[in-house]
């Protein structure tokens, strides 16, 4: 066991470090010098993933970031990770479409709960899991701002967590 992901949460599970694997990308980090991730990194990333995902059959909504699982304490891989790219090849979760939330479903705790389903640690980190849920899916605005375009979005991602989980947990029943 590797101490990659530290004190960690995503769904219901804890302490991720005993059925995870951390990959680690060369980057300053935002302390010194935060950069933009390059082609080579992409690319060796994407072929070790796939190499992963097919020995280890993990799914494709096990594939998170650091701050996902741990909003409080890690910011990486941060705004400049190109989550986008690493969907178009189906090694990651991505909204198709940006849908627009259902008026009947709209209430004060409905970003608390589509986060919560997502996985985030919303419980011990609500404002920790906005932050970290907008590095990954809305990356130009870095703020704790709770709007339209935010619950738009957390309820497209919500929607794509949810199928692609319905593809293997009816399978496990």
């Amino acid at each position: 066991i590797a101490w990659h992901a530290g004190v960690s949460k995503w769904l219901d599970r804890k302490n991720l470090n005993e059925t995870s694997i951390g990959i680690e990308l060369v980057n300053p980090g935002h302390s010194y010098g935060y950069k933009e991730f390059t082609f080579k990194q992409y690319e060796m990333l994407e072929k070790l993933i796939i190499l992963l995902m097919r020995k280890y059959n993990i799914k494709l909504d096990r594939i998170l970031g650091h701050s996902d699982i741990a909003p409080a304490r890690k910011i990486d891989p941060g705004e400049y990770f190109d989550w986008h790219r690493l969907a178009k090849k189906k090694l990651s979760i991505w909204p198709k479409n940006i849908l627009t939330v259902p008026k009947d479903i709209y209430s004060n705790k409905l970003l608390y709960n589509l986060l919560l389903e997502i996985g985030y640690d919303v419980e011990n980190y609500y404002k920790d899991s906005i932050l970290a849920f907008k590095r990954r899916f809305i990356p130009n605005d870095l703020t704790y701002n709770i709007n339209d375009i935010l619950l738009n979005v957390v309820y497209s991602v919500h929607n794509e967590f949810v199928k692609v989980r319905s593809l293997y947990l009816d399978k496990e029943k």
